[in-house]
């Protein structure tokens, strides 16, 4: 019986534990699927906070695919290619945004870009990045 009981519970679990991964981002009111990202990056920002604070971030939509391919659009301001690892997710907003730190040979010290997985605006190259020139929307992401 307790054998039986303890599978049950087990089961149970991963019930919950599978839907609520099924329920995830698709059924989050204003996500977009990210397909407006394969157009590109639509040029460089002047606004000092962009993507550099949770309150004003990247928004790509799409989900965590798009926050990498975003990602890998960017780089350095001499055409380096840029290094990123996830360092979590941030609350407290509007949408939960993901912190992605970000580095380059000759930046120095590496930046936290923050990220919208569920909410699309044409996305900009934050101060500091260029956008890889095959996917500039305008030829205006040259360097600054």
């Amino acid at each position: 019986m307790k054998c039986s009981m303890l599978l049950l519970v087990v089961f149970f679990l991963i019930g919950c534990t599978s839907s609520k991964y099924r329920w995830g981002m698709d059924s989050i009111p204003g996500i977009e699927n990210g397909s407006e990202l394969a157009k590109g990056i639509s040029g460089l920002s002047s606004d000092s906070t962009y993507g550099y604070t949770p309150s004003n971030p990247v928004q790509v939509g799409g989900g965590p695919v798009n926050q990498r391919k975003y990602l890998s659009m960017l780089m350095g301001l001499q055409e380096q290619e840029l290094h990123f690892a996830r360092i979590g997710s941030f609350g407290g907003f509007s949408v939960p945004v993901d912190g992605y730190e970000v580095s380059y040979d000759g930046l120095g010290k590496s930046v936290i870009i923050y990220i919208d997985m569920y909410t699309y605006n044409d996305p900009k190259a934050p101060v500091g990045f260029l956008v890889r020139p095959e996917y500039e929307i305008n030829k205006s992401c040259q360097k600054r």
